[in-house]
């Protein structure tokens, strides 16, 4: 038992083993926030804007939003007829005293909101804490991988293999996501009447999030440049909206132009290209597209 114990302590450190455990934990999330797959053609649910006579309610302390739970806003919002939106989103990181969600009533000309009432309820459906967590945060999972991809192309480290690894493993992850049915989470009480509205990340934030900073990290690096390119060429073909498949593209571009700007070596560049064009051409773009990040 103690062999097994030192072996299996040293395998759980191994770095590979954490990435894989990143991935997993991480498609449970996506998974659990967003089951509808691909098909669905009409526009992703986005929250309302609060009215100008919308009541801010704010923090009651700082921290990081871990979780929202919905049945005490629920419970407040259908037993008073009010809307509730989130200002922020999981994972974001608020102060206390500023605004974290707003509430309005849905006839204008009713009484007041209580403002008490609503706090307290508030209070109990959105969990702050010290530190992040994967409960409802898909996109603290896509940032430690990140963030391990990072660390290995550090100057201390220059470790550019495992910076691979951890494109690939992003890959699966946005992969699935360029698959889902995104949008915000609107919440209705059983006669159909919103309720609570929660923001949730955009693809583009998602797929922004999850290569951006290695792109410019690893650009000197033209096997990183080539992983991300085959991440993007992946996420493509897995998207189903043609505006995924742009913002795929636009992502393509900027790695090019990265590495043609980074690159000592012509004939390293020269592979870049070539796989960059490649992708371009599984996508259907030949031209440059604006980038957005």
């Amino acid at each position: 038992m103690l062999i097994y114990f030192i072996h299996h302590l040293a395998r759980s450190i191994q770095i590979d083993t954490i990435m894989s455990t990143v991935e997993r934990e991480a498609r449970w999330v996506i998974d659990n926030l967003y089951p509808n797959r691909s098909g669905y053609l009409e526009p992703e649910a986005r929250c309302p804007d609060p009215p100008a006579s919308a009541l801010v309610l704010p923090a009651s302390r700082s921290g990081y939003i871990q979780a929202v739970q919905l049945e005490p806003l629920m419970r407040a919002t259908a037993d008073h007829d009010l809307v509730v939106r989130l200002a922020r989103q999981v994972g974001d990181h608020v102060v206390e005293e500023t605004p974290l969600a707003w509430a309005w009533r849905r006839v204008p000309d009713q009484s007041p909101v209580d403002l008490q009432l609503l706090q307290a309820a508030l209070d109990d459906a959105v969990i702050l804490g010290f530190e992040r967590t994967k409960i409802q945060d898909v996109p603290f999972g896509l940032r430690c991988l990140v963030d391990i991809g990072n660390k290995a192309l550090s100057p201390a480290v220059n470790d550019p293999y495992t910076a691979i690894q951890a494109v690939q493993h992003l890959s699966v992850l946005v992969c699935l996501l360029a698959g889902r049915r995104l949008g915000d989470r609107l919440y209705h009480d059983e006669q159909g009447t919103l309720r609570v509205a929660v923001p949730l990340p955009l693809f583009a934030d998602y797929l922004r999030l999850g290569t951006a900073q290695i792109r410019r990290s690893g650009a000197k690096e033209p096997a990183v440049a080539r992983s991300l390119i085959q991440l993007f060429k992946d996420v493509g073909s897995s998207a189903v909206s043609e505006d995924r498949r742009r913002a795929c593209a636009r992502h393509i571009w900027l790695v090019l132009e990265d590495a043609k700007r980074e690159t000592a070596q012509p004939a390293d560049l020269e592979t870049v290209q070539a796989d960059g064009a490649a992708a371009l051409a599984a996508l259907g773009a030949d031209r440059p597209q604006p980038a957005d990040g």
